[in-house]
């Protein structure tokens, strides 16, 4: 079995997931970025929702607003979910973040409340990642509830 090791491995590439590992490598760390789907984005790329709601704030953000962003009629700013995926790709290859598309999740080694170790399945078979640390951006805290953390539906 494939074993790798990070400084930061972030679990979700959706806009969160693509922000915390951009500033994460910024910052010098060796990270590994973590998703179920082949591209990343989440939702605003594979679901193809093309607006975000409210105004956040920050180097990454704004980058991508500038980039992939147009203003329509009612003042909102509404993106392209392909030329999304490009822009992202682009900012996480740059920065040096690794990617590894297509796996999921699918086990956690927790000691004393700290992850030090998650299993991903892969197309290739499963891969043991440890860090020193993990960030949950999956949409559902999958990460966080393999761990035990209670959660209600």
């Amino acid at each position: 079995m494939k074993a790798l090791n990070y400084d930061i491995c972030v679990l979700g590439a959706g806009p969160a997931g693509c922000a915390a590992a951009i500033a994460a490598r910024r910052n010098g760390a060796k990270v590994l970025l973590v998703d179920k789907t082949g591209v990343p984005g989440g939702m605003s790329t594979v679901g193809m929702l093309n607006i975000w709601c409210g105004d956040a704030y920050g180097s990454v953000f704004e980058y991508i607003l500038e980039k992939t962003t147009k203003t329509v009629p009612s003042g909102r700013r509404i993106f392209s979910p392909e030329e999304l995926k490009i822009t992202l790709i682009n900012m996480l290859t740059d920065a040096g973040v690794e990617l590894l598309l297509h796996s999921f999740v699918c086990g956690v080694k927790a000691e004393n409340g700290r992850i030090s170790e998650v299993s991903v399945q892969t197309k290739s078979g499963e891969i043991k990642i440890s860090a020193t640390t993990f960030i949950d951006c999956t949409g559902d805290g999958d990460v966080a509830a393999l761990c035990g953390v209670p959660f209600d539906k």
